[in-house]
């Protein structure tokens, strides 16, 4: 299970942190999620950005019940592994984002995870981003989730 915990806070950093959880049970037929440790097993992939449980776009939330569309936040990865968005100025190298996922490792404040589950035998992956304290301008660290195209 990928789990996202929500709350009402309409300005990021008002009220308690949320949580992005990936969790594993096998019993009884549950998937295990494996790692994924190198860029290039996201080539090719785009992944959409969720934060309090909705689709974000530049001007913000796209609601909880919308679906992500031409505005929503992208990070895309091209054949090799390196990655592009529109929601952030970063780029990120195939070797940066596989240090990110191997290591725990952060580019520009910035870190990611990812996971695999493979479901009635077709693969699907997702992201969990965390980013850190900013005291430049006051805003928390926060963990986000991208979920594919």
């Amino acid at each position: 299970s990928v789990l996202m915990l929500c709350d009402a806070a309409t300005t990021p950093g008002t009220s308690t942190a949320r949580y992005v959880a990936v969790a594993a049970s096998v019993a009884d037929g549950g998937v295990a999620p494996e790692a994924v440790t190198s860029a290039a097993a996201l080539a090719g992939m785009r992944f959409y950005k969720l934060a309090n449980c909705a689709y974000q776009s530049a001007a913000g939330s796209q609601d909880q019940n919308v679906a992500a569309d031409a505005n929503s936040l992208q990070l895309d990865f091209d054949g090799a592994g390196n990655a592009t968005s529109n929601a952030m100025t970063l780029t990120f190298t195939a070797a940066e984002f596989s240090d990110m996922l191997a290591n725990g490792s952060s580019v520009g404040g910035l870190g990611f995870s990812a996971w695999r589950f493979t479901i009635d035998g077709q693969p699907r992956t997702v992201l969990v981003e965390r980013s850190d304290y900013d005291a430049v301008n006051q805003s928390p660290g926060v963990v986000q989730l991208w979920l594919p195209q």
